[in-house]
């Protein structure tokens, strides 16, 4: 089609057509008839448009890609918030002002052409929230906002290629959201939408989630958890409605509600035993259900309450939330489960052979906190130190965090809450 046949109407504004020629879509007053402006006779068409979503990878990995009629519900596109350092050095990867080769929280977008000879108005990609996500170019370089807008009778920027072909653009998360809403619209010259197409992003799923586990470790503390030792057993109350011991700890009695029950250790703390693995175990229940509520008020309590209908406490026979288990990581963030090594631990005292501990911050040092229990949260240094006090004659090594953690299987969590 050649750019001669298009012009703008000028009762409308908008681009029209001969309609023999017509390659793309009709905007149509009902569901098969064409709309014609009575003083042309011309069909006013609507230019097709297109933004394709691929699913979070490197950039050098080809990643499948959101099928049109997922690209509504943000939990099919899940984005998290890019605050790791996959790219090494002190500063987060979404403080950097390009992309590395080994970060993996990228998205890749695809801009699609829009019809041949379409050679007027703008195009204009757009996020909702604005400060949810940051842009970059095909090589990775970051793009301003401002720069996400081409004017198509003189295509500039990062998407002047739409003049001749696709446009590869990329995103990382930068704050947390539920829902992120990615428009690219059509504009005519005067400014008005033509049409458009969005693609819906979830980002911050696993930052709720993050903050729910420190929070249910703070709350942990407060509840008056008993410490068992030796440290093998988690008990109960014999009177306890929701859960009975098991011999290595304590399980859902039938019929009992699990979201109630994970509640109740909260509400009655003081009557429950649990050891520092554990207590870890019931801080990740909580965490969960938190999470659930907070992201689907409606559901999220009965979603939980399907998905682990069965749950046992014990450091030795424990069931879990969906995780990836220790696993050794480029740099940790708050909410992973960690451990910190006493080697040299006296066999006398065996609850002092290492802290299952959460960690609090983003940060490693020696002042940067962790929650153990029953210490609650305190310094690194400070865990390290109460470990150290409770070792063998002449010991040779100093109590440490080990280079691993634990995580939650984030996308397995969403699919039990959202499908």
């Amino acid at each position: 089609m050649s750019g001669e046949a298009w012009h703008t109407n000028a009762a409308n504004g908008l681009l029209v057509h001969d309609p023999k020629e017509i390659l793309g879509e009709y905007w149509t007053d009902g569901p098969t008839t064409p709309f014609y402006a009575a003083e042309t006779r011309a069909v006013m068409y609507v230019p097709r448009v297109d933004i394709v979503g691929h699913q979070q990878c490197m950039m050098s990995s080809n990643s499948a890609v959101v099928a049109e009629a997922d690209e509504d519900n943000p939990t099919n596109l899940v984005l998290f918030v890019n605050d790791d350092r996959d790219e090494g050095g002190a500063s987060r990867d979404c403080d950097n002002s390009s992309i590395g080769a080994t970060d993996d929280d990228i998205v890749k977008l695809t801009i699609r052409r829009p019809c041949p000879g379409l050679n007027a108005g703008r195009m204009v990609l757009t996020n909702t929230p604005s400060d949810a996500l940051q842009f970059f170019d095909a090589s990775g370089n970051l793009v301003s906002p401002s720069n996400l807008t081409v004017d198509l009778a003189i295509p500039a920027g990062p998407l002047a290629g739409l003049a001749n072909g696709d446009v590869t653009l990329y995103v990382e998360g930068v704050k947390s959201y539920l829902d992120v809403c990615l428009t690219l619209s059509v504009e005519d010259p005067s400014g008005a939408k033509l049409t458009s197409d969005s693609l819906h992003v979830l980002n911050s799923f696993e930052l709720i989630l993050r903050r729910h586990i420190c929070e249910a470790a703070t709350n942990q503390f407060a509840s008056g958890l008993q410490f068992n030792a030796p440290y093998t057993v988690a008990n109960c109350s014999s009177t306890n409605v929701f859960w009975e011991t098991n011999g290595v700890g304590i399980s859902i009695k039938a019929g009992a509600n699990t979201a109630d029950a994970i509640e109740n250790i909260f509400s009655s703390g003081a009557t429950f035993g649990a050891d520092c693995y554990s207590a870890l175990v019931i801080v990740w229940y909580k965490a969960v259900l938190d999470t659930f509520e907070e992201c689907s008020p409606a559901n999220g309590r009965s979603k939980f309450a399907s998905s682990f209908s069965s749950i046992t406490i014990s450091s030795t026979n424990s069931t879990y939330p969906p995780n990836l288990g220790n696993q050794t990581y480029s740099s940790y963030r708050f909410g992973d489960w960690r451990y910190i090594d006493n080697p040299d631990f006296a066999l006398s005292t065996p609850q002092f052979k290492g802290f299952n501990v959460i960690q609090m911050t983003d940060g490693v040092q020696d002042w940067d906190e962790f929650y153990e229990h029953p210490y609650g949260v305190q310094s690194l240094f400070y865990h390290e130190t109460t470990l150290a006090g409770h070792r063998i004659s002449n010991p040779t090594e100093f109590p440490s965090l080990l280079l691993e953690a634990n995580r939650f299987d984030v996308l397995m969590l969403m699919e039990y809450l959202f499908q």
